[in-house]
């Protein structure tokens, strides 16, 4: 089984109505308040950690713990954010993980890049990152190639229609009529 590693949402999913709390009766125009806010920002970085903790089980071959961060992550970053309502000592930590969203999305953005180009030396295994996109190097350099090909034929083909352009413009001005 594929992992899926970015299956988690990328913002705060509809929150669940609690007792004397209605669902969405703050949200006005699509707009949070502050509160709202604080929450889904809360939901991205427990989402964003759990998100590194998994590629990091994938990196070190833990894969049953990779497939158990995707199976079970998301409602573990929901009850982390429903929890740091009334428990301020876990808001605290969620609130220092959301701070590095940026960082981590670009980490996580620059990672399977890297990676990619260590199992292209050998010094990775790519079947061990296949969950993060990780390919063969021999898979990538066949469709660079065939890609390099393709773009070479297309080049002949324009090439080829405009030297006939060319001699068909010629023979018109040469007193020929042009074909």
């Amino acid at each position: 089984m594929a992992l899926d590693l970015k299956s988690a949402p990328a913002s705060a999913p509809p929150r669940r109505t609690t007792p004397g709390r209605p669902a969405n009766s703050t949200r006005q125009n699509n707009t949070l308040t502050p509160t709202q806010a604080k929450l889904a920002a809360r939901q991205e970085g427990a989402t964003d950690f759990l998100n590194t903790v998994q590629v990091a089980c994938v990196m070190f071959g833990q894969f049953a713990d990779a497939g158990t961060i995707a199976t079970h992550g998301p409602q573990v970053a929901e009850a982390l954010v429903d929890a740091s309502d009334t428990v301020p000592q876990i808001g605290t930590v969620l609130d220092w993980l959301s701070k590095g969203g940026p960082l981590v999305k670009l980490a996580m953005a620059i990672l399977p890049f890297g990676l990619q180009v260590l199992a292209n030396h050998g010094v990775l295994d790519a079947a061990m990152l296949a969950p993060m996109g990780v390919v063969r190097p021999e898979v990538l350099a066949a469709k660079a190639q065939a890609d390099m090909l393709e773009q070479y034929a297309a080049a002949l083909q324009a090439q080829q229609e405009a030297e006939a352009r060319i001699q068909a413009m010629t023979r018109g001005q040469n007193g020929t009529p042009p074909e």
